[in-house]
């Protein structure tokens, strides 16, 4: 017997909701990222969070891992436009894939970004004992929080992060494998337009 890791196919695409391009600069303001990151978005649907952390910092990989076969191709597609629209470092790779998170690998990453919100607990229970075995792991963004007992550090939350579903910002749970990795003060945007 197969465990249910999620939602069926249909619960799960009826429930999907999309972070917005500025909830992923929410996010994206409060880490330090560099040049030796890789970057993967763990249930990536239509791809637009990989392509805009690829765009906006200097990661060396971005990837995007999507169970549904749909959704991935439209991260595909995505791709294609963009890649076509841009031109784009050679020494940088962005790249997704069409298959299951608990059974890909992903071990190279050191930013995990998991919009975990239609994930049963099997599935966050795997993709949590994969981040623990993950030394190199410099932060897990996920928006269920991690089981208590977790080996991870918690760094703390990120708050006010836009979606398309909500109208208020939700927060999101980060975690880290790295000894001094931490999060960066929160940027309030309001204050610095006026």
């Amino acid at each position: 017997m197969q465990r249910q890791l999620c939602r069926s196919r249909k619960d799960v695409s009826d429930l999907y909701g999309t972070i917005t391009p500025a909830g992923v600069r929410t996010i994206l303001q409060r880490l330090d990222i560099d040049s030796s990151d890789v970057f993967t978005d763990l249930g990536s649907g239509i791809g637009n969070v990989v392509l805009q952390v690829h765009a906006n910092t200097l990661v060396r990989k971005a990837r995007g891992i999507e169970f549904l076969k749909g959704r991935h191709a439209e991260a595909v597609q995505h791709l294609n436009d963009f890649q076509q629209r841009y031109s784009s470092d050679s020494k940088r790779d962005i790249n997704f894939v069409n298959g299951d998170i608990t059974k890909e690998d992903y071990s190279d990453s050191t930013i995990i970004f998991a919009d975990s919100v239609a994930w049963y607990p099997t599935l966050m229970e795997s993709v949590q004992r994969r981040c623990e075995a993950n030394s190199g792991l410099k932060y897990l963004i996920t928006y269920r929080p991690l089981n208590e007992g977790t080996g991870m550090r918690f760094l703390g939350e990120i708050t006010d992060v836009k979606m398309d579903f909500q109208r208020k910002g939700v927060k999101f749970n980060v975690y880290s494998n790295v000894p001094g990795a931490k999060l960066r003060a929160a940027v309030n945007m309001e204050s610095i337009a006026k």
